[in-house]
């Protein structure tokens, strides 16, 4: 018989790497703070780390954090970055849209597998991508024409808003960044389309939250404070976001303004197609410098200001507690107590003067508009508005330890403000610094 072949069947191996090792190479990957994208709508496994990294980077905070021992190569580590793991650097910056990636590969299906019977199947995709890029691109055209409207009468007004991107405190580049939690600068944006004057209302995690009661407290502030009483017709552009925008506190918010405080005769707002919603609120924070060197909160204030010099400055309000106020617990026993509407279709919401009881809606641009009625029957007295927060908001434990890690990296007359902040289950900041001792560093 021919001689049995025994390459590759010997145990003999110098060169392998050792299981302990890949290991550790795989638990310190994990380490780092990923995320997923932001703004691809389609379901991904992919993580996303800051463009400030690189894998040689991460191979250097590898061999800087392990012993002799468990030193590996370059390629070594890169083979296990690229074979084990699904992460990117950076995000995504503009926005894909599923229905379209959905729609691209049908089609892309249809033209290599479909035979010449089945035309008429890839016609009908490529109408219905057509349709879809059309309803897109007709709330940009909604969009123009409410700029030109505002910018040629005096008593109309569009913006636009939405919240930003979270920034970091302290934002620094040394590498034990990437293991901490750092303390989060929320920033929400509101974009005057007639002027191109951008407002920024800035805050930390401490002063609030990012909900439906913090956009209509924002939104109130600055239609009292920055929006020329004259105005009476407002036309409003945002994303879809239920939490923040598309939700019953925002529209009883809106009627409101328009049938209480009587601010307003009438609101129109619009909301974008899904995945087709890059506004100029995202081109305003593209500007910003988002590697400054942070030690404090009111210092990304500074670099906001400074991030635009045409046709205005940004315009940065600093904002405190008092500002933000219990919108859903006031607005709740003047309205039905459930949401009339099925929020998710809609396209437009109106509010006129004309119609006190309704709100009026339409799920496609050019459809036909319905009404729903919102007041409420009851003649229950409303709470007063109240202030949402009266002391700061405590962050976690675990938070607060990596804070205090990260103080160190900030100058000594800015540390004393991390160890301040308030911590979950601890009443005060002088209590919290004799815990210390509990926390484990």
């Amino acid at each position: 018989c021919p001689p049995k072949d025994m390459r590759g069947q010997h145990s003999t191996r110098p060169n392998k790497l050792q299981e302990d090792v890949t290991l550790a190479i795989m638990n310190h990957i994990k380490s780092f703070r990923g995320r997923k994208s932001h703004y691809t709508l389609g379901a991904t496994r992919k993580v996303y780390l800051p463009d400030t990294l690189n894998v040689a980077k991460m191979h250097s905070f590898y061999l800087q954090s392990h012993p002799p021992e468990s030193e590996v190569s370059y390629e070594t580590y890169r083979y296990i970055f690229n074979t084990k793991f699904n992460i990117g650097f950076g995000y995504p910056r503009k926005d894909t849209c599923a229905q379209c990636d959905e729609l691209e590969q049908k089609i892309s299906f249809a033209r290599a597998q479909l035979e010449s019977e089945s035309d008429r199947q890839l016609h009908q995709l490529t109408t219905n991508r057509e349709i879809h890029h059309r309803k897109a691109e007709t709330f940009y055209t909604r969009k123009r024409q409410a700029r030109e409207r505002a910018s040629a009468d005096a008593t109309t007004e569009a913006i636009v808003f939405d919240y930003q991107k979270n920034l970091n405190v302290p934002n620094k580049t040394s590498n034990d960044v990437y293991y901490k939690r750092q303390l989060t600068f929320i920033s929400f944006n509101i974009h005057v389309l007639s002027t191109n004057t951008a407002y920024f209302y800035c805050y930390d995690e401490t002063i609030a939250k990012k909900g439906a009661d913090e956009v209509c407290s924002m939104l109130h502030n600055f239609f009292v404070h920055h929006l020329a009483p004259e105005v009476k017709t407002l036309e409003l552009f945002c994303d879809g976001c239920s939490g923040q925008n598309k939700n019953y506190t925002l529209l009883r918010f809106l009627h409101m303004l328009v049938h209480k405080e009587k601010r307003f005769q009438n609101i129109r707002l619009r909301f974008p197609i899904r995945g087709h919603s890059y506004l100029e609120c995202d081109r305003d924070m593209a500007l910003v410098n988002q590697k400054a060197d942070i030690d404090l909160p009111h210092q990304w204030h500074q670099v906001i200001e400074s991030a635009r010099v045409k046709p205005s400055p940004y315009i940065v309000i600093s904002c405190k507690q008092d500002m933000f106020k219990t919108f859903t617990e006031h607005l709740k026993p003047a309205y039905r107590a459930t949401c009339p509407i099925k929020t998710r279709p809609v396209r437009e919401f109106f509010v006129d003067m004309a119609h006190s009881q309704t709100i009026s809606f339409r799920d496609s641009w050019n459809g036909a508009t319905e009404s729903a009625v919102v007041v409420s029957r009851s003649k229950q007295t409303p709470p007063p508005l109240r202030q949402s927060f009266t002391s700061p908001i405590p962050i976690s434990r675990e938070k607060y330890q990596d804070l205090q890690c990260l103080k160190k990296l900030c100058s000594p007359e800015n540390q004393e403000f991390f160890t301040n902040l308030s911590v979950v289950g601890v009443e005060s900041s002088s209590q919290a610094e004799d815990s210390d001792s509990d926390l484990d560093y």
